[in-house]
Formats: structure tokens, sequence, C-alpha cells
């Protein structure tokens, strides 16, 4: 059969299972399974034990449960509140002071949790009913802790970009790095946007004044984070620990600070955000096992060869390509979510990439920027979801209406690192 066919056929099968509602992980197991047995015969499942330990035994995998557990003993220990009250009394003399808060936590938040679904959860509850209670239009409200969340997943640590990492075969300490400048970049567009708008076309909220020695005392709240981050990027940055590495000193980090310095966690939190994180990274592991279980039927299939193949016959401008492949993405990310197109599109968009002659670690900020947008596009921006979720007496109409103006600025955001790709490859270059 026709590889182009064959791998139609494939996508169609997966796209069919997902709408039905299966899990990613058994669409891609299932599908990866048949059509192993249609070119192979049963012979051909004997190979399948072996990709499935080769899937699941990379030691860079080990940091995934470790990220999970830190976001999840942050999140349950209550430590955020404080953070954003640290952050507003800091900001309090600013338009749109609370807006600019919830940005900045949620920056900073992402940088421990490595979630953007659980950031927006968590600010949710957080900062959207002090923005209420303060007259805070319900749109702009809902969609700045949704837009605010999608920092989580392009500021490291960062689920998608170990995901990426292990598909793709790319450093995820490069990829980390390579995401610090434009997640900077992005949070600092959102800020900016937020000030414009309180400044120009609304009433100045009345401000809260703080003493000097008020927001001193709320660095207190900001200091568990800073020591987080310090200990992820300065200690990944300096070539001192691997991410893994980087993640199980934290870990112990937390616990220390959570419940011996700050009690704001006990053996009861501690036990539920231990389940919590061994439940999403076993889901994570079983679709990470799917996705090399495709990746393994697409080799044999010969598809990723010739659909690089053919695209290079095309003899297409490289950056026509380039913008197919950003509108393909959005597209998807307008019906699925963020880790089924990243283990759907990366082995077979990756290779199009490498043959194009461009550096799969500027790619991968590329692709994290995309599905950023995706997490705030309609119909299936599960952002959206997470703030309908908070507030079901918020209209789903008016959490979409408030997200255009950043899905705008996430897509300026892709052309300014497509035409200045040193953007996420400078630091990587001079760090490591």
């Amino acid at each position: 059969m026709d590889p182009m066919v064959f791998g139609a056929i494939l996508l169609f099968l997966m796209l069919f299972l997902l709408l039905l509602g299966v899990p990613i992980a058994v669409s891609m197991i299932a599908v990866a399974l048949g059509g192993i047995y249609f070119l192979q015969g049963s012979d051909g499942l004997n190979a399948v034990s072996l990709q499935i330990w080769e899937a699941i035994t990379p030691f860079i995998l080990t940091c995934v449960p470790l990220y999970l557990l830190l976001g999840t003993i942050f999140t349950n220990s209550g430590l955020a509140e404080t953070l954003y009250d640290g952050i507003y009394k800091w900001s309090s003399r600013l338009p749109g002071s609370l807006a600019i808060a919830t940005t900045l936590s949620c920056g900073i938040f992402a940088a421990i949790s490595g979630s953007s679904v659980a950031t927006a959860a968590i600010f949710s509850k957080v900062s959207v009913p002090s923005m209420l209670k303060k007259g805070y239009p319900t749109d702009i409200t809902s969609a700045t802790v949704a837009a605010g969340g999608t920092l989580g997943i392009l500021i490291p640590p960062s689920i998608p970009f170990i995901l990426y990492g292990v598909i793709a075969e790319e450093s995820v300490g490069k990829l980390f790095i390579a995401g610090v400048i434009p997640g900077m970049m992005v949070m600092i567009i959102f800020i900016l946007y937020q000030v414009w708008t309180f400044h120009r076309n609304m009433e100045r909220e009345e401000s809260e004044r703080f003493s000097f020695t008020d927001k001193l005392k709320s660095i207190k709240g900001i200091i568990p984070f800073a020591s987080i981050m310090l200990i992820i990027i300065g200690t990944i940055y300096g070539g001192v620990a691997t991410p893994t590495e980087a993640a199980a000193v934290s870990v112990v980090a937390s616990l220390i600070m959570a419940m011996l310095i700050y009690r704001t966690l006990n053996l009861k939190g501690m036990w539920v955000s231990v389940k919590e994180a061994v439940a999403s990274s076993a889901m994570i592991l079983m679709i990470i096992i799917g996705a090399m279980l495709f990746g393994y039927l697409l080799t044999l299939a010969n598809i990723p060869q010739t659909i690089t193949e053919n695209v290079m016959k095309l003899n297409m401008s490289k950056w026509l390509i380039l913008i197919a492949i950003n509108i393909l993405l959005v597209f998807l990310g307008m019906f699925l979510e963020v880790v089924s197109i990243i283990v759907i599109t990366v082995p077979i968009i990756a290779p199009i990439i490498k043959s194009l002659g461009w550096d799969l670690i500027w790619f991968g900020v590329i692709l994290v920027i995309n599905m950023e947008m995706a997490l705030i596009t309609p119909p299936v921006g599960l952002n959206l979801y997470v703030l309908k979720d908070a507030f079901p007496d918020l209209p789903f109409e008016t959490i979409v209406k408030g997200v255009y103006p950043y899905i705008i600025f996430l897509a300026a955001s892709l052309a300014i690192l497509a035409i200045y790709p040193q953007m996420a490859l400078w630091l990587p270059s001079r760090m490591m």
C-alpha cells in the first residue's frame, strides 16, 4: 500500500477514536498494534515489548513525575495565594494591577508546576474573585487567567518540552533554556497590553496603598517560588545538574519549605500531592508508550521519509512550509489538546523541519507557542473550560471574547521568533 494512503488511514482511525472519547494513549496503542500486525503479522508484534521498554526507560523521563510532584506540592500547600498577594502589593499602583499580578503570578507559578492547566485552575480560584470584586469586566478577568495559564508550558520546566524532547530526540535541558527568553517576551507583551487597556479604556480602579514595610513583608510569599526557580534554572544553566537532578533537589526543597518552614502542608496534603502526581505521571507515560509505538509504525511504513520527500519535491519556499505547518498546528489546536497534538505531529513534522535546515530546538519553542494558542482557542481550549468549570455562571462566550487579543499576541510572538530564531537559540548556545 502507498505510504501516504496508509498514513492517511492511520490518522483517520486515530482521530475517529479520539472523537469517540477514547483516551489518546489507548487510541495510539490500538492503532499502532493494528498497523504493525497489518504490516508484519504476529512476528511484528514480538518487537512491541522492546519498543515499550525503550519508550519508558530513558533517564530523562524520571523528571516527569518529579516535576509533577513539585507542582502538586505547591498547589496543595496554599502558597499560590501568598505569591499572588505579594506580587499584588508591589504592582498595586499600576493600572490593571490585579491583572498584572495575575499574569506575573501565573508566569512564576508556571516555572514550578510545568502545567498550563494546573496554573489556570489555581489562579481561577485565587485571582478571579478579587478581580471581579474590584469591578473588572468578566471577559478581561477570565481571559487574563486563561492566557496567563498558557505560560506554564513555555517557561521551564515544561511537560510538553519533555515530551517533544523525547519524541524528537533532542536535549530537554536545551529546550528548557530555549523557552526562557520567548516565555519572558510573551509575559511582558501580556502585561503591556493589560496596562494599556486599563489606562486607555477603563476607569482606573481605586488602588490600595501599601507601605514599604508591607511590601518587604510580602516578599516572604515570593521566596519559595524564587528559591525553586533558582534551583531549577540556575543549576541547569550552570551545568551543575541535569533537568532530572534539578527536579529531585527542587522536590526536597519544596517539602522542607512547605512542611517545615511555612507549615502550610501536612501529611494528608502530602499524600494527596503524591496521589495526584502518580495519576498524572501514569497517564503521561502511557501516552509516551503510545507515541513511541505509533512512531515505530510510521517508520515501518516509511511514512515520515515519504512525506519529507514529497514536501521537498514541491520546491516551495521553506517559509511557506513553516507557515503551513503553523496553520496545521493551530487548526488541530481547535479540536485536540496539547499532548495529543505533540505525539501525533512531531514524528511526522520533525523530519521535515530537519530536512529544511532548521534547528529542532528552535522549532520546539515554535511548537509550544502554538500549543499555548491551542489552550485558549475555542472550541477545545482546555484553559477556557478550566475557567468555565471554576465559574459555571460565567457564559462561555464571555470567556472566549476576552482571549482573542491574547491569541493575536501569541501569533505575533510566533512571527518574531520565526524571524529572529536566536531569541530561542542564543541562551542555549551560551549556557550549554
